[in-house]
């Protein structure tokens, strides 16, 4: 699928293919999640990339992958939010946010498997493609809390923000085709912010920068 012009942004939306561990609602964007045991979910859309932007192995492509064409102007940044709304009990879960790619393994949080990264709540650790991780961020889960996932595809660079905050660079130069991905041990609530309705991302500088914003093509 080619997206070309203004107008054809996609409706980016979490996908639960075990319901009865993850409950979503409201169009995608509100989470429950009810499982003891490790549970991700992936959104229907990868960020809008160029084949030459990825690692030889993501360019064949395959259903829901979206490429843009040369005349179209890329954003310089992809970036969406998630916010605690409840935490049953935040010292025993984990919720982990980031990015993998496609047919991530469900039972596995996000960093922990190949072609993934995330930034994980218990232990405020970096993860990439491994299930050890990296001091990175501080620990987070309490309700209220909004954590925010970045990436540069010009630089493959993944960053995460903690409640407005810029906590750096996390991983630089790895480039897939990546699908926003969140994933939980226990019980918790989230709301997605993907930039395209009236709550704003608490990380000011990614504001316009949501990954269903419109896209310009020069052909218009």
């Amino acid at each position: 699928e080619s997206i070309t012009s203004q107008g054809d942004a996609p409706m980016y939306q979490f996908i639960s293919n075990h319901p009865q561990l993850v409950t979503v609602s409201e169009k995608g964007r509100v989470l429950q999640f009810n499982n003891k045991t490790e549970i991700s979910v992936q959104t229907n859309y990868p960020l809008l990339i160029r084949t030459d932007s990825v690692e030889n192995e993501d360019a064949s492509g395959g259903n829901n992958t979206m490429f843009a064409s040369e005349t179209t102007h890329l954003p310089s940044m992809h970036y969406f939010e998630i916010t605690v709304l409840s935490n049953t009990n935040s010292e025993a879960s984990a919720i982990a946010i980031g990015l993998a790619t496609k047919h991530y393994p469900p039972f596995s949080l996000p960093g922990w498997y190949l072609h993934s990264v995330g930034y994980h709540s218990d232990d405020g650790q970096k993860f990439y493609d491994a299930v050890k991780g990296s001091s990175y961020g501080p620990t987070w889960g309490e309700v209220g809390d909004t954590i925010g996932c970045g990436y540069y595809p010009d630089r493959g660079c993944v960053f995460f923000t903690k409640n407005g905050e810029n906590l750096g660079d996390a991983f630089t130069g790895i480039r897939h085709i990546w699908f926003p991905t969140i994933g939980v041990v226990g019980s918790c609530k989230l709301q997605v912010n993907f930039g395209d309705g009236e709550r704003p991302f608490r990380y000011l500088e990614a504001r316009w920068f949501g990954p269903a914003r419109p896209i310009q093509s020069d052909n218009e």
